[in-house]
């Protein structure tokens, strides 16, 4: 089970660019502590104590019983979300989720594979792990530091789903229980065939575009933007990333969001709740679109549940977020890469265990060298509006020339620096 762990933490009687760099310099780290029913609060720990807790958790849920200030009650948190420096790696902010030890709790907990599969081992298969992380619900003494699941006994083509893993007393799944975690399957050799120089010279030089003859573009489907049409993986799926709640609904964080809201719109499409997975979902002709409802840096397990329930492949997913290593207002589409910090793409990679995910970055500015998670949840001033919204429009364009023309034609189309 997760360990509690004490820590000593001080109010923050100072917030901003200013005092945040005055409060490194002197070895605190800045924090705060949301949730329950009492307003958030700034917090200060020490940046030793900090990393020597996160260094010896053994799990990614950690249990903290914060001593504010010396005086009063002390109060029971989760860390929510710890951000680092993407240069150096140290930790720069914190937040806890004030919790109460008698009330139910929902986390994710990551689940690992113990034993050789005789599928593996015997006959050469190889298991596949479909789902890296269990959304839970528990009280906090319940709360596990991971979930070990046997997979031993299985064979090629068996499988284990979540009704399949015998959890903790006092745990159950938040997730659809037929959704497989653990599967084996044969090894597939592939023959690779080797062109004749006949066929290679028949083939010509490899193009990206072919414009299509008068009369077969009129029997073609009228696309939706005007991009040049590309063969490859068609997209099937798109996700806005942003953190749920109307307090966040205009931030630069939620950016996402706001994108496949208009997007949704302009197709007359109405967003829709669903019990078998924490987010809202909405039709776009052929393509579904996904908003995560489990806050930004659990955003993987809502998106990873609805491509496995539809059969969607990493590749057919086009994920939009907020960028801030872009100037405002430049996108920039890509087809595969690292999260490049952004708990959102992290939390997708993590869950889909590839890089192997499109995804839109929508500039929202360089936040001050200190402060960026102050500066990711404000808003935007009034003079970036317009170009705000000019971004938003071009962004849609984009993602809907994506889903006419292919990944290729968008980046071609929308990557190029524009005027902004």
């Amino acid at each position: 089970m997760a360990k509690q762990v004490k820590l000593k933490a001080e109010p923050r009687p100072t917030v901003g660019r200013s005092a945040v760099r005055k409060l490194r310099a002197r070895g605190l780290i800045p924090a705060v502590i949301y949730g329950g029913n009492d307003k958030p609060q700034p917090l200060q720990v020490s940046a030793r104590d900090i990393n020597a807790m996160m260094s010896q958790a053994s799990g990614e849920n950690v249990l903290v019983e914060l001593e504010i200030g010396g005086d009063g009650p002390s109060r029971t948190a989760l860390v929510q979300e710890v951000q680092h420096s993407p240069i150096r790696g140290e930790i720069r902010h914190v937040d806890f989720h004030a919790i109460s030890m008698d009330q139910m709790i929902q986390a994710e907990v990551p689940l690992e594979s113990v034993g050789t599969a005789v599928g593996v081992k015997t006959f050469g298969g190889l298991l596949e792990q479909s789902l890296r992380a269990l959304a839970i619900e528990c009280l906090p003494v319940d709360l596990p530091d991971r979930i070990t699941v046997d997979v031993s006994q299985l064979n090629i083509g068996d499988s284990i789903h979540v009704r399949d893993i015998q959890l903790p007393a006092g745990v159950t799944p938040k997730v659809q229980l037929d959704l497989t975690a653990f599967s084996v399957v044969a090894p597939v050799v592939e023959e690779e065939r080797v062109a004749t120089e006949a066929e290679a010279a028949a083939a010509g030089p490899e193009v990206i575009t072919e414009k299509k003859e008068e009369g077969e573009a009129a029997a073609a489907a009228a696309p939706i933007f005007d991009c040049p049409r590309v063969d490859e993986t068609a997209i099937r799926l798109i996700a806005g990333l942003g953190n749920p709640g109307p307090e966040y609904a205009a931030t630069r964080h939620n950016i996402g969001f706001i994108v496949v809201d208009q997007l949704a719109a302009q197709f007359g499409s109405a967003w829709e709740k669903s019990a078998k997975w924490d987010a809202l979902s909405a039709k776009c002709g052929a393509v579904l679109l996904v908003k995560p409802l489990s806050f930004m840096n659990r955003s993987g397990y809502p998106v990873f549940a609805v491509a496995q329930f539809y059969k969607i492949e990493p590749q057919q997913i086009l994920v939009a977020l907020d960028d801030l290593a872009l100037p405002l207002g430049r996108l920039r589409l890509r087809a595969r890469g690292g999260s490049g910090g952004h708990n959102g793409l992290d939390s997708v990679i993590a869950q889909f265990g590839t890089e192997e995910i499109p995804r839109l970055r929508i500039g929202v500015g360089a936040a001050p060298r200190e402060g960026s998670a102050d500066y990711v949840l404000s808003r935007f001033f009034d003079e970036e509006k317009p170009i705000v919204r000019s971004t938003i429009d071009r962004a849609v364009e984009a993602l809907k020339c994506a889903i006419d023309n292919g990944l290729i034609s968008a980046m071609n189309t929308f990557n190029k620096s524009e005027e902004i």
